[in-house]
């Protein structure tokens, strides 16, 4: 049996909860939200939506500071 503690990885954790609000909520999500939704730190949620919008998995609408899913995001999942 495995050590599940031994081997976690938080930040990993966050960023496929993060991923899987947005997936599923079929809608654009603010840090805010996320962070009350998942009760993570609306600090660590930022970090990762920016890490994800870097590497276009997110886009930000600037308008309203929402994120949704991009296209690549999708493409990936379905490229395999």
């Amino acid at each position: 049996v495995m050590d599940d503690k031994k081997y976690s990885a938080p930040a990993a954790k966050k960023v496929m909860e993060i991923l899987e609000v947005m997936a599923c909520g079929n809608k654009n999500y603010t840090v805010t939200e996320l962070s009350q939704l998942l009760s993570v730190s609306s600090n660590s949620v930022f970090r990762i939506m920016k890490e994800l919008e870097l590497k276009n998995y997110v886009v930000k609408n600037h308008s309203d500071s929402r994120d949704s899913m991009s296209p690549r995001y999708f493409l990936f999942l379905f490229s395999k």
